[in-house]
């Protein structure tokens, strides 16, 4: 199982190539409450590049960015820096979008913590990891 979890959290920022759903963006209202939540938990300013409006959401298919042994329910392409892909059936997961925002806002990982997830914001105080969710559809 944390081999499992492992892969997961080292792959969540890896792009993905699927097709997009046009006309579909995430509820704006929603997207706004999770980033006012993200710049709450961090304390974080955003840099320039790192604002919400510069954002380019993407929708794909449910199950496109999976792979034969992970759910993969959003990515953040650490190449372009402003696109973050959310599988359709995750648009309205908080914690998720949170997760994918907080890379956003941090413009990536910090390279000197620990990977592309350190427990410090993403567990804790922001708690938008994987296992922190597990429970929830």
């Amino acid at each position: 199982m944390y081999k499992g979890l492992a892969l997961y959290l080292a792959l969540f920022g890896v792009v993905a190539t699927a097709k997009y759903c046009p006309g579909q963006v995430p509820d704006t209202a929603f997207v706004k409450a999770q980033w006012e939540y993200v710049l709450a938990c961090t304390g974080v300013t955003p840099q320039p590049g790192g604002k919400l409006e510069d954002v380019t959401w993407v929708i794909v298919p449910h199950g496109s960015m999976n792979t034969h042994t992970l759910t993969i329910s959003g990515t953040w392409d650490n190449a372009d820096g402003h696109t973050i892909r959310l599988d359709e059936w995750s648009t309205g997961s908080a914690w998720v979008v949170r997760h994918e925002l907080l890379h956003h806002l941090l413009r990536g990982p910090p390279s000197d913590q620990g990977g592309p997830h350190p427990w410090a914001p993403f567990a804790f105080p922001c708690n938008v990891m994987p296992f922190q969710h597990m429970a929830e559809p």
